[in-house]
């Protein structure tokens, strides 16, 4: 009996120790089919766009695989004399599990790349890490900090560190991430981005659209050269799209945004122009349905957008036309707020014009003046009419035309357009 007992238990370990080598096999597959599928989808998208990806030296083990991706930069006027693109290479180190896998990724540092970096201390300039499973995947890239010195001029790369979570089961991401900028001086140029930290998050709602949302601040951002010099502090982007769901209407698309900093300082030749105080605004954009959305989308990827013959055109223009003439684009919130003065208002745009006539006027921009629908309002401080003169001039026009309005602080403008003639005051504009 001990016998027979020890041999089911030698058999059933035989048997174990097969399936525990069979798993990892099969996860690498698993991954091999994953990546040729992720490399092609991702062909598939750029098109036209210059960029391809290429897998070569794929080695697949038992417990673990490598491959190397190559990025090709197939732009033509990047091409090198002998007919050779460009391109970078990423070494990818694949540890297999029983349910999934883990990597290690990283940039191929070349001997031309030596000669550009500096002050990186031979380590890679960009990596990655994270684990992939049936279901959901984390993605981490570490941006390292190094200094490029490409001919006239120094970029110097600060570090940073990105995370993407995604869950396949549920067709969801989360993004996090900190960069601590970079500098960037050439030909007298300088670019400055200080620490940025970035947040998003989405959702697949169909084949091809995803809702999302975005929330990017950069707390330093400057621009300056012999001429002029643009500093700006805080600055905070977001944006999110969503789908929208009413009764007895079908699904449409709404885009919003807003944009605020704390301080903007813009000079010429060393002297002030303007110095914005904490100022800001938002938009929407909405109506386009989903169906009329992903039909765009649609023909759009299937295009050569650098080589779109007439039949191509004859198919995408009825639909971005039905795209754009239900579209309505509204600017809110503006608040411009200056050390003389502030400026605010808002704005509502779209157009009113059939299928037929906005593909006529597409071939002849002029002729979209007479389908433009407008409303705007605006005040602005009458403070402001020395430092920014453009403000004094138009007071002048309007009185001049018996269009002018104000209170006691603001000049006040409400404009309208509609069939091709715009209306400032309710006073006709000829």
């Amino acid at each position: 009996m001990n016998k027979i007992t020890a041999g089911i238990l030698i058999g059933a370990g035989a048997v174990g120790a097969a399936t525990a080598a069979y798993i990892p096999v099969k996860v690498g597959d698993t991954v091999q089919q994953q990546i040729t599928l992720a490399v092609a989808s991702a062909n598939a998208q750029q098109g036209s766009s210059g960029l391809e990806i290429q897998v070569i030296d794929y080695r697949k083990n038992a417990y673990d695989s490598s491959l190397i991706t190559r990025i090709l930069l197939n732009e033509p006027s990047v091409i090198q004399a002998d007919g050779t693109a460009p391109y970078i290479d990423i070494s990818h180190q694949i540890s297999h599990g029983f349910t999934g896998a883990e990597f290690i990724s990283e940039v191929v540092v070349t001997e031309e790349m030596k000669e550009s970096l500096k002050d990186f201390d031979d380590k890679v300039p960009l990596h990655f890490d994270g684990e992939i499973s049936a279901d959901k995947s984390v993605l981490n890239t570490y941006i390292e900090g190094f200094t490029l010195t490409p001919d006239n001029g120094v970029i110097k790369m600060k570090p940073g560190i990105i995370r993407l979570n995604y869950d396949a089961g549920d067709a969801t991401y989360d993004l996090n991430g900190i960069w601590n900028g970079l500098e960037l001086n050439a030909e007298g140029n300088q670019l400055t981005v200080g620490e940025t930290s970035i947040k998003g998050s989405g959702q697949q709602q169909t084949e091809f659209i995803w809702s999302y949302s975005n929330d990017i601040n950069v707390s330093h951002l400057g621009l300056s050269n012999d001429r002029i010099e643009i500093q700006s502090a805080s600055l905070n982007l977001n944006d999110k799209l969503n789908i929208q769901k009413q009764q007895a209407a079908d699904e449409t698309i709404h885009y919003s945004g807003n944009w605020s900093l704390d301080k903007l300082h813009i000079a010429q030749f060393g002297q002030t122009l303007y110095d914005f105080e904490p100022s800001g605004f938002s938009y929407t954009l909405s109506g386009p349905t989903v169906k009329q959305t992903e039909a765009l989308m649609k023909v759009a990827q299937e295009m050569d957008s650098e080589q779109m013959t007439p039949q191509d055109a004859q198919e995408i223009l009825p639909i971005f036309a039905d795209v754009v003439n239900a579209a309505t684009f509204s600017l809110h919130d503006v608040n411009v707020v200056t050390t003389e003065g502030r400026i605010n208002g808002d704005m509502n745009l779209s157009l009113d014009t059939s299928q037929q006539e906005l593909i006529k006027a597409l071939s002849f921009p002029p002729i979209l003046a007479q389908y433009v629908k407008l409303e705007s309002n605006a005040s602005v401080n009458k403070s402001l009419f020395n430092s920014m003169p453009v403000f004094s001039m138009m007071a002048m026009q309007l009185n001049q035309m018996g269009a002018y309005q104000e209170d006691e602080e603001d000049m006040l403008i409400h404009a309208r357009m509609e069939n091709g003639q715009l209306t400032i005051n309710d006073v006709l504009m000829r």
